[in-house]
């Protein structure tokens, strides 16, 4: 594939590859650890919600500091924190002094760690391979994280099995070892930016506008939280499975855990061509219905045999619906928001496996596994119901790529650049036969002005003149606006000259900028 061609990509997939070994070697560990230390379903369960729970609670400012700052130093700082954290869990396992909360407080540190990477990883994907190769890059990325689903379980399950969960712990925190030498190794190229710094909190008000106002990336999060919420069983419940349905051991949960990853590695070459082909939804629905298929035959199935058949189909469509839905979150972002759109897409999708987690392992607790699986695969089958609801018709058809539509403003001597609110307003003369087309172009506009940075927009026209429209739109400080002049795509200048096609011949929009007096204050 001419993608392993180039060399910081290839070093860096080795590099998640090795690491994703550690990591599933560890979870085997946690899981089991906890079985042991206390082994309701529930607090099982709870294993995997403290590593979520952080994802949820740091995603987004997360996305906003890897779109701020430096994203190898980022991630560089973020693996030094998660090497620790994984040394500390196993010199605690092996001495003896960890307990069921010890080991949900370090789970949990290790998600603050994920919650700093996920975001920023996902973004340098689209710093290191061209924009046309992003699908195949995340789906590679995908397969080396399967491929260490594959390798990772079964060795944790054998070096649980035979030596305890600790040195999962010890091996993962060296497998970091080879993304920091990765990281150090790549000569990352500064481009200085002409837009003016963000701070974090704007930055985070920024991302969450551009994603309410972003209808194909807002239907993909509906989709994703609904599907994740009831698939999340599938992970939170497969060890409570193995040992209270199955009366299985550490060996027989790596075992399921492998078929997982193996089903995913196998449908990956066939989900790129499909996707390529007929378009996400195509692939993404289908999948969906099997996935929930899945997980109905794991609850019915009577042997380990059965389950890892279960569990292989089960991790096909898995990577099939979460590499196809990763892929559509980066094409349905800018460039200059990415990785804040992807960390909201990453707490929609985390949220949804925590709070599903919590709910599936209460209801194995006061009824069975089995039902709760199957009750599961039930939801995830229905899921596609949503995903018909709100497909994803624009995702292929909208430029999101950088533009240079107009000149970045000059701001006024004398101002406070960052505390200086700026109220936009621009004057449209209209012929009275385009009123019902201009009003129309003019709602495209205003989620356009919202998406790159506006807090408020509104439309008026006269009551005394009919010809005469006026857009008005707030931003927080005039650092805010001369960073909306350097946001805009291509989609939002094809929209702008819709707008402009349908004012009278002869006039001209005409663009005045009104200065607070006071520093704004945004709800």
């Amino acid at each position: 594939m001419s993608l392993l061609r180039l060399a910081v990509f290839r070093s860096l997939l080795v590099a998640t590859f090795v690491s994703n070994v550690g990591s599933w070697m560890e979870d085997v560990g946690e899981t089991w650890l906890m079985t042991s230390l206390h082994g309701t379903p529930l607090m099982v369960a709870l294993v995997q919600s403290s590593a979520s729970l952080p994802v949820f609670l740091f995603a987004l400012p997360a996305g906003t500091l890897a779109d701020i700052i430096d994203r190898r130093r980022m991630l560089l700082a973020t693996h030094v924190w998660m090497l620790l954290v994984a040394a500390l869990l196993g010199v605690l396992t092996l001495t003896q002094h960890i307990g069921a909360l010890g080991l949900l407080a370090c789970t949990f540190a290790m998600g603050i760690g994920s919650a700093l990477v996920g975001p920023a990883w996902q973004a340098v994907i689209a710093d290191v391979v061209p924009r046309r190769d992003l699908p195949r890059a995340t789906m590679l990325n995908g397969v080396a994280f399967n491929v260490g689903r594959v390798a990772g379980p079964a060795l944790g399950g054998l070096i649980v099995a035979r030596a305890g969960p600790g040195p999962t712990f010890l091996l993962n925190a060296l497998s970091f070892v080879s993304v920091l030498v990765a990281l150090l190794r790549w000569k990352r190229r500064h481009h200085p930016s002409v837009l003016p710094a963000e701070r974090v909190w704007t930055g985070m008000r920024t991302g969450l506008r551009y994603v309410r106002d972003a209808p194909t990336l807002r239907a993909l999060l509906v989709r994703t939280f609904t599907t994740l919420f009831f698939a999340s069983a599938l992970w939170a419940l497969l060890p409570s499975f193995v040992n209270r349905a199955l009366g299985g051991t550490p060996s027989q949960y790596g075992i399921l855990l492998a078929a997982l990853g193996a089903g995913a590695v196998a449908s990956a070459a066939l989900v790129s061509r499909w996707r390529d082909r007929f378009g996400s939804d195509a692939v993404i629905m289908p999948a969906m219905l099997l996935l929930g298929a899945a997980i109905g035959g794991l609850a019915l199935a009577p042997s380990l045999a059965w389950a890892a058949l279960a569990t292989f189909v089960a991790g096909s469509v898995w990577l099939t619906i979460v590499s196809t839905s990763t892929a559509a979150a980066q094409k349905s972002s800018a460039e200059w928001v990415r990785a804040r759109a992807l960390a909201v897409y990453i707490l929609v999708s985390e949220g949804a496996m925590a709070g599903g987690s919590v709910l599936w392992g209460w209801l194995a607790t006061r009824t069975s596994v089995r039902l709760a699986l199957g009750a599961a695969g039930v939801g995830v089958a229905a899921s596609v119901v949503v995903a018909f609801a709100r497909r994803l018709h624009d995702l292929d058809r909208i430029d999101r790529s950088p533009t240079e539509l107009y000149p970045i403003p000059e701001a006024p001597s004398g101002i406070d650049r960052e505390r200086t609110p700026v109220v936009v307003e621009v004057e449209y003369r209209v012929a009275a036969e385009n009123h019902a087309a201009f009003r129309k172009a003019m709602g495209a506009l205003g989620r356009s002005r919202r998406r790159t940075g506006a807090a408020m927009w509104i439309m008026t026209e006269d009551s005394q003149d009919p010809s005469r429209f006026v857009e008005l739109f707030f931003l927080e400080s005039w650092n805010e606006h001369h960073r909306q002049h350097g946001r805009w795509t291509k989609h939002d200048e094809k929209v702008w000259h819709h707008v402009r096609s349908l004012v009278m011949p002869g006039t001209e929009p005409k663009v005045s900028h009104l200065l607070g007096l006071g520093s704004a204050t945004v709800a």
